[in-house]
């Protein structure tokens, strides 16, 4: 293969790694948002909603298809394994992180607030959301993580507890007591309340390198993974 990208996404999304249906859901959340922003001036609702359902849709099976024989022609044809899988976490992850990038600067625009400041915090907490999803699945089931966290966040929501710590964060000024620990379980299960409120700059870091690391994590070990270099059924 010559042209090495684009040559590789096309032959991912030929045999199901980058599906095509999963960018359709993600556009139709940035529609909303547009909608949203155009409507209103605000695309908040429509931002939590591309960060609530991204991690599901971000899972390749990379390495499940690997192991099946459905990329021998593409590992065959000297295309090296960090190759395919920069070419498959940029396909997979790219869509839902700039979509949420247009719309928190949309949003910050149409609340007069830091347009820098509102797409570096959501870019950061899209980071971590999605690379730990996207390194999960390069696995079969896929999306596993991705419903799994989704999960959680429907079971704080709906939970009286969890319900009071989200507006509690999300409403400082009330002044409810909320102790370090809960606000960071709640934050690892619910990552867009750190968008509510005050938090500190490093937190967004922390979190952002958690997400990197996940991927660098997960590039490892399917550089170092054994292919049975057999095609699947």
């Amino acid at each position: 293969m010559t042209s090495a990208r684009p040559s590789i996404q096309r032959y991912l999304r030929h045999v199901g790694v980058l599906p095509t249906s999963s960018r359709l859901v993600l556009l139709a959340a940035f529609a909303y948002g547009l909608v949203e922003y155009f409507a209103s001036r605000q695309a908040e609702s429509g931002l939590m909603i591309l960060l609530l359902l991204a991690p599901i849709f971000v899972g390749t099976g990379l390495l499940s298809s690997a192991r099946q024989g459905k990329l021998d022609l593409l590992l065959g044809a000297e295309v090296t394994r960090i190759e395919v899988f920069r070419a498959a976490m940029i396909g997979a992850i790219s869509p839902a992180l700039v979509g949420a990038i247009v719309l928190a600067g949309l949003d910050a625009a149409g609340r007069g607030s830091s347009i820098r400041l509102g797409v570096a915090k959501v870019g950061c907490v899209a980071l971590f959301t999605l690379g730990v999803s996207a390194a999960a699945g390069v696995l079969e089931p896929r999306y596993l993580a991705g419903v799994v966290w989704l999960g959680l966040r429907i079971a704080l929501l709906v939970s009286r507890t969890g319900l009071n710590l989200l507006v509690a964060s999300r409403h400082p000024e009330a002044g409810v007591p909320v102790s370090r620990t809960a606000r960071t379980l709640a934050g690892l299960a619910f990552p867009e309340a750190l968008l509510w409120g005050p938090q500190p700059s490093l937190l967004f870091v922390v979190v952002a390198l958690f997400g990197l690391g996940a991927l660098v994590a997960s590039m490892k070990f399917f550089l170092s993974a054994e292919l049975t270099g057999r095609r699947a059924e």
